[in-house]
């Protein structure tokens, strides 16, 4: 009988661990989301390419450049380093510390990626680096072409935002 019981009770400890664990696990998300559905300012732009460093560069950027995470699922931004193209729009994601974007615009250069033949992808993994009420970093993955004697060499890289608001 006592047997009976502590397996009885053994279970029950069990079943609320997991359920303390997985409404924590829905906690942070929801933090996370809160955190990030909001308009920020992009300070600069930072690219690494290990394979290559001399394409490695930072970008400063203008005042007006942005990402603006809606609660909607919908993300827009503006580069004006990517004019005539500074403009994007495209629908999102988040599990984790990832960020899932899905771009099918014409002209969507901010959210699309190159794969490593160079194609272009309409699906991009974004990683959440740091997330704070007043700073972000995000961490995209990015390609950068060499061209030569009638070849192109593609290395792969990651450009990270840092932005504020």
């Amino acid at each position: 009988m006592i047997r009976n019981y502590l397996k009885t009770f053994s279970a029950l400890v069990i079943t609320g661990s997991l359920l303390l664990t997985a409404c924590k696990k829905e906690d942070e998300q929801a933090k996370t989301n809160t955190l990030l559905q909001q308009k920020w300012v992009i300070e600069k732009r930072v690219a690494n390419f290990p394979a290559n460093k001399t394409l490695n560069f930072t970008d400063f950027c203008n005042a007006s450049d942005h990402l603006d995470f809606k609660p909607n699922g919908i993300v827009t931004s503006y580069i004006t380093s990517y004019l005539p193209y500074s403009k994007d729009t495209a629908t999102y994601s988040v599990s984790g510390n990832t960020i899932t974007v899905q771009d099918n615009w014409q002209y969507g250069i901010i959210f699309q990626h190159q794969n490593s033949t160079g194609g272009l992808e309409t699906t991009t993994s974004i990683k959440i680096l740091s997330l704070t009420e007043s700073a972000m970093k995000l961490e995209f993955p990015t390609l950068a072409s060499v061209s030569g004697d009638s070849t192109v060499t593609y290395y792969p890289g990651t450009l990270t935002y840092y932005l504020y608001r």
